[in-house]
């Protein structure tokens, strides 16, 4: 018998039991973490006992039995690199060992660790004013808002998170108004907006936007008396007088409330100013023999467009005869000052015409303002219904005497009233106001906003907000009204009653209640509210 050995040369390169690798790993895997481990054989003798594998790579490394595993000072941003694609080297011995190559290609899977963002908003966000409604919303401007993750973790969409019952957003973006908007009655919004991602738990961003409402030529000028008169006798008149002064004002903005004058008809005797208003004689009336009346109608038009007009009726009275010069107001204007939210029928001051004669009698008329004001027959005037400073600080009254000689005599003055401030108490827009409160609020969380106006004007408009009693639950921001968490880890089921205050500079006051409730049903949704902006906030800062 004879033995033969074979022996062993290394004719046969190491095999990979794949020829590509593919795996993931999550973005925010901890250092050192395993990815994967590569198998390798090898038919010579000891198989791969012997062996090493090579892999250049600055983020992964491989041990020798084949594990590739995260290096500890590596990290890992899907935003930055999404994968990475290695070629690994297997060597059979130390020296001159055959070898063989495989690919391994590791995805970085994304986690939604980054904020939404907005994009730059425009400098000016202005839409008209106008009747709007959800079937046919105005559209203010385009929001858009970005996130670095991917997938769901990235996909954005933005609500309105204040001014909700006036403003929406469509699927695309554009923010829409779905109600009127009355610049008369408020011409800026401060919308409070949120981009919102849709992972669990959702990330999110909070921004303001101001919307400006511009005008819309929506209201006529309106004159401050329905008719202007005058009397004067022809040989006293002088060319380039101004016998009447007619005013309007209108409620618009800009070239909308701009106003310009004019009579319907041209007249040969007087012209009117466009700008002023001023009625001026053109005439030296050297041809009037006898008493006339001129009966014109002003105009007063704005320049918007379309332009809108208001008319007013003019009547000038020329007489001959010197009868009638005795008649005139004691003074030309007269200037009152009443309180406001003086009672009913509260005399404002008393107006006199002189006739020169005891014989002639006088009777007065209100010419303006008549819901507001009376005259008697003894020149008193009284206002009709308490004043309010705040709806109206100044009335411009025209007050006309007519006397007893036939044809009668008629003279008019103008009587200026101001309705002097009195500090009145705050007042809250609600009785109660209702808030809602978890155990896992965060401090200073906001839960409701009291406010309270006051009918003053000046400093004494300036409130103040406080809680009658002090508690460890609540405390009220004293310049806003805002009430906030203070500390609500011991809070129980159940309806917690305050009280709170809003106080004028001058110590009035005026109180309303809170009331808080707990609401479990909602709390797992607010947890996530609460941990996504805490770490926006952390974020920011």
């Amino acid at each position: 018998m004879v033995s033969v050995t074979i022996e062993d040369v290394n004719d046969n390169p190491p095999k990979f039991d794949q020829d590509e690798y593919t795996v993931s790993i999550l973005e925010n895997s901890p250092k050192d973490q395993l990815v994967l481990q590569i198998r390798v054989t090898d038919p010579d003798l000891g198989g791969f006992s012997k062996g090493h594998f090579v892999m250049d790579s600055d983020t992964f490394v491989i041990n020798s039995q084949g594990v590739i595993s995260l290096m500890s000072d590596a990290t890992l941003d899907t935003e930055t690199r999404r994968s990475y694609n290695i070629e690994v080297i297997a060597v059979d011995q130390p020296d001159d060992g055959l070898i063989s190559t495989a690919r391994v290609i590791i995805t970085v899977l994304d986690i939604n660790d980054n904020h939404p963002q907005f994009l730059p908003l425009p400098e000016r966000i202005e839409i008209q004013e106008g009747v709007y409604m959800p079937s046919s919303p105005g559209e203010v401007c385009m929001i858009s808002a970005t996130d670095s993750d991917s997938g769901e973790n990235g996909r954005v969409a933005i609500t309105v998170y204040s001014h909700i019952e006036l403003f929406s957003f469509r699927a695309d973006g554009t923010l829409l108004a779905m109600d009127e908007l009355d610049r008369e009655t408020q011409s800026v919004y401060d919308v409070l907006i949120v981009a919102m991602d849709s992972a669990i738990p959702q990330l999110n961003n909070i921004t303001t936007v101001r919307v400006s409402i511009t005008d819309v030529n929506d209201n006529a000028p309106v004159f401050s008396s329905d008719s202007y008169s005058r009397s004067l006798l022809v040989k006293d008149a002088r060319v380039g007088e101004v016998l009447l002064t007619v005013s309007a004002t209108d409620k618009d903005a800009g070239p909308n409330a701009v106003i310009s004058y004019s009579f319907s008809e041209d007249s040969s005797m007087v012209v009117l100013d466009a700008e002023t208003g001023d009625i001026i004689l053109t005439s030296d009336l050297s041809e009037v023999t006898e008493d006339i009346q001129l009966t014109l109608t002003a105009v007063a038009t704005d320049h918007g467009a379309p332009a809108q007009s208001e008319e007013a009726a003019v009547l000038i009275y020329f007489q001959i005869s010197s009868v009638n010069e005795s008649m005139a107001f004691q003074r030309t204007s007269y200037n009152f000052i009443i309180n406001e939210n003086e009672p009913e029928s509260s005399t404002v001051g008393r107006v006199k015409a002189l006739t020169g004669s005891p014989l002639v009698t006088v009777s007065y008329n209100m010419k303006s303002h008549e819901d507001v004001f009376s005259v008697d027959g003894e020149g008193t005037i009284k206002a009709l219904r308490a004043l309010d400073r705040e709806e109206e600080e100044w009335y411009i009254l025209t007050v006309e005497a007519v006397d007893s000689r036939t044809p009668p005599n008629t003279a008019e003055t103008t009587v200026r009233v101001q309705v002097e401030n009195v500090n009145e108490a705050p007042v809250f827009d609600d009785e109660i106001y209702k808030a809602e409160i978890f155990s896992i609020s965060p401090y200073k969380f906001p839960i409701v906003k009291i406010q309270a106006s006051d009918p003053d004007v000046g400093e004494s408009s300036e409130l103040q907000y406080s809680l009658l009693e002090s508690t460890s639950l609540l405390d009220v921001e004293e310049s806003t009204g805002q009430i906030y968490v203070l500390d609500a880890s011991s809070v129980t089921d159940g309806l917690f009653n305050f009280q709170a205050k809003a106080t004028d500079k001058h110590g009035l006051s005026m109180t309303t209640s809170v009331q808080v409730s707990r609401n479990r049903s909602k709390e797992k949704a607010f947890t996530r509210l609460c941990q996504n902006t805490t770490q926006n906030s952390v974020k920011r800062a």
